[in-house]
Parts: structure tokens; C-alpha cells; sequence
């Protein structure tokens, strides 16, 4: 805030946590070692990271110590974790590696391609790879594509700057045994939300019933507004690592089928003749193209129906929650939270006049505020984002079907599966760089 009132008094308790020891914020290679351990649902794999023996209670606090207090202190974070502890570690664990790692992890795969494909011309050539398919396949997609699951995976071990983000997680930025530290903790929590640069939200079905994910919720987007909330659906990571998997396949495939290609040139060639040399092109082009692509990708068909199925069944479902939403149906452990929980929002949506204001309703409350922001504006932050159910960003696409992007320099390099003197006449082109 510039008028240096609440925001003032929230960085002043930030500071004042941190000097307490009591605001933490852990390294991103903290959160995402031994797979996301951290978010494990037994006490003594969160505290000890793998210690499987029964704890005595001394042992817990030990474990406990020595897990909160190898975070550093600090006043403010890069991201806060918001997130729901019914979810799955491993689908945290994919998301978060899809959050920190997916930028760098398709950088590494491009830059690889280009190297790969940079040495292989350099070496001998770009017309003498035709019909090398066994090559230039493993050369130019199997590897950039392995070296993007690497990164994919270890991106933020592999590059420091990206493990070293701050992000406060309540496992291990709130003592979890010792009751006066934990106490003091869970009330720091409104501070801990708005000392946050990003909020990141790992989405769930279950996300918006817990009533302590929409405080979280409701804190930052009245201090850094939804502009600043970055949202990931935990079913985006393993749908997308499983169209890879399927394009990837079907690439294998069109390595050999794409010879339809020149076969068709010169089926169409011996029919025609030269009389007609675009129509010829356009026929060798359309059907060759159509054929190769079809009966690669066909048999992946089944598999690929079934991934969209659950992607759109997901994205339906996570739209609908947003756009359905009430405070009311929220749940929580102590009902006696609801009621706080609903003060924090009153006392936030007094301060914001314009948060989820409805012209047709301008003596709304609060939470009634509240509900109609997160249909509306929240809701629509968030399509922009990840997209609407049958919709997703180009950005998506280009990384679920990397595969074939990559293949398309490794069929114009290998010349459509034949030599390329053979090919650039068979499809009716005067040479080689005129094929190219």
C-alpha cells in the first residue's frame, strides 16, 4: 500500500516476526527435495525427511527443531505456497516442478535442438541426412526431449537462481511441535500471506472448500490484488508429461510414415504428368502430409481421447468451483474458525470498497463481496491464465506438443525418409534448397 497505513503495519510486523525468528521461508530446493517429501503425510517423514522409525516425543521435537530452524528467517518471500493437504505429494511435486521448472526446462530442450541440429549440418552438410531418419530422430527429438524431463525434474538443482526462490510453506515455516510456537505461527499467518511477492495456488478439487485456503486467498488478493496469484491445476503437469508421452510416440511412428510423402509424388507424378506441376505438388503435399500424420498418430487415438477427456473434465470442474463459489460452503476442522475467518475477510473488504463491488447490489457485505469476486474477477484472472475449459494458451500447446515441432527439422533434414536427390524431384520441387 502507498498510503504506508495497513501496508506500513504489515511490513513493521513483518520485520518484527522476522527479528522473533518466527517468519521463515525455505529455498525452493528445500521444498522440492527427495520429491517433495515435505508435503508426505506421516510427521516423521515432513520433520526428518525419510526418518521411517517411531519417534519418541523428545524425537519430535528434535526432528522438529531442527526442520523449522534450518530455514532461514526473513520479512519477506517470493512465493507463498497455498494448498491443501488432501492433494497427493506427487501431484504437488509436478506442480511445483512445472511452477519453478518448465521455463528453463523448455529452453534447454530448444537450445539442444539447435546445438544438435547446428553440429549435425556443420559435420556434413544439411543434404546428407536424407532417409537417416535412425539419426536424426534420436539427434534432434528424443534427446532435446530427454534433456527437457531433466530439467523438468532437477531445473532447480541444476540451476541455482531457481532453487534459491524463497516460498513459505506451513510445514516448514511453522513450527509443527511445539504448541507456543505453532499458535504463534497460525496468527502471524494473515502476515506471513501479505509479506509474499506471488501467491501460488495449487489447485485441488478440494482448494476452496478448506476455509483456511480462501483466508489465504482473500488476504493477498486485497493487498497485491489476483495480478499477482499464480494458479496451477494439479492435473496440468501430468496431463501435459502424458501428451508429450503420446506425441512422442506418434513421432516414432512418422519417422517411417512420412515416405508416404514421395510415394505420392511419384504415384500422382506418373498420372499426370507434367501438365499440371502445382496441382501435382499440392496433391503429393495434401495427401502425403495427411496419410504419414494419420496413421502415425492414429493408433495414439484412444490414449490421447481419453487424456483430453479427463483434461476438460478437470477444467470444467475447477471453472465451476470458482464461478460457483460461497464462502458458506467451505469446510474446517474447528467451526469455531469459520467465524474468524470471517472477521479477517470483513475487516479486509471494509479497507477495499472495489473488491467484488456489484453495481446491482451495492449494500452487499463483505463476504457477499467476496463470493461475487472470486465468480467474476478472480474466475476470469485465472481463465486468462490456464485457459478455458475448451481452450489453452499457445504457450500450452507448443509445450505439450514439442515432439513434433522438433520432428518437423528432422523430416525436412532427412528429406521426408528418403535420400534427398530422390525426394526433391519425386515431389516435384527444380532442387535440393528449393526442397528445403
Amino acid at each position: 500500500r502507498e498510503d504506508g497505513g495497513e501496508g506500513g503495519g504489515s511490513l513493521r510486523d513483518a520485520e518484527a516476526l522476522a527479528s522473533a525468528g518466527l517468519f521463515r521461508a525455505a529455498p525452493v530446493s528445500s521444498v522440492l527435495a527427495n520429491f517433495a517429501a515435505v508435503f508426505a503425510e506421516d510427521a516423521a517423514a515432513v520433520a526428518a525427511r525419510g526418518v521411517r522409525d517411531k519417534l519418541l516425543p523428545y524425537d519430535e521435537h528434535r526432528l522438529a527443531d531442527e526442520a523449522f530452524y534450518s530455514v532461514p528467517a526473513t520479512s519477506k518471500v517470493d512465493f507463498f505456497i497455498s494448498h491443501a493437504w488432501t492433494t497427493a505429494r506427487w501431484h504437488k511435486y509436478l506442480g511445483l516442478c512445472y511452477y519453478v521448472n518448465v521455463g528453463i526446462a523448455s529452453l534447454a530442450a530448444v537450445f539442444t535442438w539447435m546445438g544438435a541440429a547446428a553440429v549435425l549440418i556443420t559435420l556434413r552438410g544439411y543434404a546428407a541426412y536424407g532417409g537417416r531418419g535412425g539419426l536424426l530422430v534420436p539427434c534432434l527429438v528424443y534427446l532435446p526431449v530427454f534433456v527437457f524431463v531433466v530439467f523438468f525434474a532437477l531445473g532447480h538443482a541444476l540451476a541455482p537462481w531457481l532453487g534459491r526462490k524463497s516460498a513459505w510453506l506451513d510445514k516448514l515455516c511453522i513450527h509443527q511441535s511445539r504448541t507456543d510456537l505453532k499458535c504463534e505461527g497460525v496468527a502471524a499467518l494473515p502476515t506471513f500471506v501479505s509479506s509474499s511477492s506471488r501467491l501460488l495456488i495449487l489447485w485441488a478439487e478440494t482448494y476452496f472448500e478448506r476455509l483456511w485456503c480462501n483466508a489465504e486467498v482473500a488476504t493477498f488478493c486485497s493487498v497485491h490484488g489476483v495480478q499477482n496469484v499464480d494458479f496451477m491445476p494439479m492435473w496440468l503437469a501430468p496431463w501435459a508429461l502424458a501428451t508429450i508421452a503420446l506425441d512422442l510416440v506418434a513421432i516414432s511412428l512418422l519417422d517411417h510414415t512420412l515416405l508416404l510423402i514421395p510415394a505420392c509424388g511419384e504415384f500422382f507424378a506418373a498420372r499426370l504428368g507434367d501438365s499440371y506441376p502445382l496441382f501435382v505438388g499440392w496433391l503429393t503435399q495434401t495427401v502425403g502430409i495427411g496419410l504419414g500424420m494419420g496413421l502415425a498418430y492414429i493408433p495414439m487415438t484412444p490414449f490421447s481421447l481419453y487424456s483430453f477427456s479427463k483434461k476438460i473434465e478437470w477444467h470444467d470442474l475447477m471453472m465451476s468451483h470458482m464461478r460457483e463459489y460461497t464462502f458458506d460452503a467451505a469446510k474446517c476442522t474447528v467451526e469455531s474458525d469459520r467465524s474468524i475467518v470471517r472477521e479477517e475477510i470483513d475487516k479486509l473488504l471494509t479497507g477495499q470498497p472495489d473488491l467484488g463491488f456489484d453495481p446491482d447490489a451495492p449494500r452487499a457485505d463483505p463476504v457477499q463481496r467476496f463470493n461475487r469476486y472470486i465468480n467474476t474477477d478472480f474466475a476470469e484472472a485465472i481463465a486468462g491464465q490456464v485457459g478455458e475449459v475448451t481452450q489453452l494458451p499457445y504457450s500450452t500447446c507448443c509445450l505439450v506438443f514439442m515432439p513434433l515441432m522438433f520432428e518437423s527439422l528432422a523430416n525436412v533434414i532427412g528429406c521426408d525418409g528418403m535420400p534427398c536427390e530422390i525426394s526433391y524431384k519425386s515431389e516435384g520441387y527444380a532442387s535440393i534448397p528449393h526442397f528445403m
